[in-house]
């Protein structure tokens, strides 16, 4: 199994996530709920990027209004 060195950098503010990943080498964070989630799918479905295809993240988008809609939403 890969073994961290001795020292290691923090990664996690948080002490006990830090102590799960360096025990596990991953932690499983809560991040979005249900609800947070169907709002960043409304929002998606309700500004699209002009002229793109495919995915790809908004910061990469041509579209100007769009990127900055996007950050302000998100």
């Amino acid at each position: 199994m890969f073994q961290f060195p001795e020292k290691m950098l923090k990664v996690f503010r948080d002490d006990s996530l830090q102590d799960l990943f360096e025990k596990n080498g991953f932690v499983v964070a809560p991040f979005y709920n249900e609800d947070e989630v169907r709002e960043l799918r409304n929002l998606y479905e309700r500004i699209p990027p002009k002229d793109e295809k495919g995915h790809f993240p908004s910061t990469f988008s041509k579209d100007l209004n769009y990127r900055t809609v996007a950050d302000k939403e998100i």
